[in-house]
């Protein structure tokens, strides 16, 4: 069994959640799931995003706690009045190679759709930032 999918396996423990849980979340089958598991299957771009938010994490907390990549480095401030948190990528490069533990590799076109998912986020949070920072004066 590969790394990351025991470290799948144990989030899943640790969670509570049973495998059927998790396939019906990922709309897959429990045969399915259980193939990540045990390292057979291959998660899609769209399966790690569900499963990040099925463990409230964001995507590169799920995805460095899967690999132990430490180019993905998220710099969490010290002051409790700013929430925001400072993505970083060692290699400038890496967004052109990314590859979870040599597995898992995605397409130009799942780079772009994930960077859209970002930006779209990224507005997201701006937006409801203003909305708290007006609601708190």
């Amino acid at each position: 069994m590969l790394e990351s999918a025991q470290k799948l396996k144990k989030l899943r423990e640790k969670y509570g959640y049973t495998q059927e849980q998790l396939a019906d979340f990922l709309q897959v089958s429990q045969s399915s799931y259980s193939r990540l598991e045990t390292g057979e299957g291959k998660l899609n771009l769209e399966q790690i995003d569900k499963l990040a938010e099925a463990y409230e994490m964001d995507i590169v907390s799920f995805l460095h706690y899967l690999t132990d990549d430490k180019r993905f480095n998220v710099n969490h401030s010290g002051d409790n009045n700013n929430t925001d948190n400072e993505i970083n990528s060692n290699n400038s490069n890496y967004a052109e190679n990314i590859t979870i533990n040599n597995q898992y590799s995605l397409s130009k076109e799942e780079r772009e759709l994930y960077q859209k998912q970002i930006e779209k986020l990224e507005t997201e949070i701006a937006f409801l930032r203003e909305m708290l920072k007006d609601k708190l004066k």
